[in-house]
């Protein structure tokens, strides 16, 4: 495991809503901490911090959900104007995930087909541990699929993507355990704005690409593609 684990850990508290944040159903266990929550994060340039009387000091966020799935919840960063994290997501686990080391290792072996892995560390919120790591923000392929989304869409386009990711994903050893299209995601950057990511790297971790999955391009085809079209019918596209 990434020894980077062991930096300094994430304070996570509970906050009140001060408006109503829309809960999604794609799992029914309830989000992890709560929809909307304070996070602070040791300062890394203590040095500095030392300087105006501090011997520890926290950079300070505000994180409200966005979504969460079958083992962790999904949260917006709001911090200030020039933070590097700010805006983008935070996740937090609370069992051990191995996703930020492996969607580390495949920034490596196929960039710009996973979303990427910018900060992890353990948080706490006084009462137990979680595994957390923050990304670039995506929006999800199948949020873009709502008929109240107020752009343009050509949804034959992002299926084709999912399907382009999740080869390529598949060439440098990661099997996908679930193709949903909440799996994969497009870039928020305005300067890239129309690729196409896988943002949950599975539960089958990352396989050896010339000895591991798939074998043959009709198993990828059965488990992968014939999947991902009948999710696309499912949607209408």
């Amino acid at each position: 495991m990434d020894p980077s684990w062991n930096k300094a850990y994430l304070i996570l508290s509970a906050l009140p809503e001060t408006f109503p944040i829309k809960r999604k159903y794609h799992h029914m266990r309830y989000p992890d901490i709560g929809l909307r929550i304070s996070v602070k994060m040791k300062c890394e340039d203590e040095p500095q911090c030392e300087i105006y009387g501090a011997k520890t000091c926290y950079i300070d966020y505000i994180a409200e959900y966005c979504g969460h799935g079958q083992s962790k919840t999904a949260f917006i960063l709001n911090g200030a104007t020039g933070d590097p994290f700010n805006g983008k997501i935070l996740k937090v686990a609370v069992a051990e995930d191995k996703e930020p080391d492996v969607l580390g290792q495949m920034e490596a072996r196929s960039p710009g087909n996973v979303v990427k892995i910018l900060y992890n560390a353990h948080g706490t919120d006084g009462q137990r541990w979680y595994w957390c790591w923050i990304t670039d923000r995506t929006i999800p392929v199948d949020q873009l699929f709502k008929p109240d989304i107020p752009l343009d869409i050509n949804k034959e386009r992002c299926v084709l993507g999912v399907l382009l990711c999740a080869a390529k994903c598949a060439q440098a050893g990661l099997r996908l355990s679930d193709c949903a299209f909440f799996n994969f995601g497009v870039c928020a950057d305005a300067a890239d704005q129309h690729t196409i990511v896988a943002i949950d790297a599975g539960s089958y971790g990352l396989q050896d690409p010339e000895t591991g999955w798939p074998k043959t391009k009709a198993t990828f085809t059965k488990h992968v593609v014939e999947n991902v079209w009948k999710k696309a019918g499912a949607e209408n596209v």
